[in-house]
């Protein structure tokens, strides 16, 4: 089943969940946080700046399908558009999977507290 997203003001299908996009958005998450670190000899702050888009529009494309950055953006590259939609995105898609982390934790009656000590002092305080 496929979430819909807003991104830019236009409605996304994104299916969060297929085992397939979760690989490439970890991929791709990883690739454009690498490029944004990466700093080139002699390459202009303008220079990094379109690099920087240019990959976060690739991004997209790659996450969502070819030609998702055009329906987005259009032919233009503005760059705050660009980044406030990207992180618009990660954070839309990130809060989906963490509600249906919690919603699966319920459902199984697991705890996310990660050791021992950690559960014993949340059932400590519910009492």
């Amino acid at each position: 089943m496929s979430d819909k997203y807003v991104i830019n003001g236009v409605e996304i299908t994104y299916d969060t969940f297929d085992i397939d996009n979760m690989d490439r958005w970890d991929t791709e998450i990883k690739h454009v946080s690498d490029d944004t670190k990466m700093s080139i000899p002699g390459e202009t702050p303008l220079q990094r700046l379109r690099r920087i888009c240019n990959t976060i529009l690739d991004f997209f494309d790659a996450v969502c399908g070819d030609g998702t950055a055009h329906q987005i953006f259009g032919d233009h590259v503005n760059v705050k558009d660009i980044y406030t939609s990207y992180n618009d995105f990660v954070s839309q898609v990130t809060r989906t999977s963490k509600q249906f982390a919690s919603e699966m934790a319920a459902m199984h009656g697991t705890n996310s507290a990660g050791n021992r000590a950690q559960r014993r002092a949340i059932e400590f305080g519910k009492k």
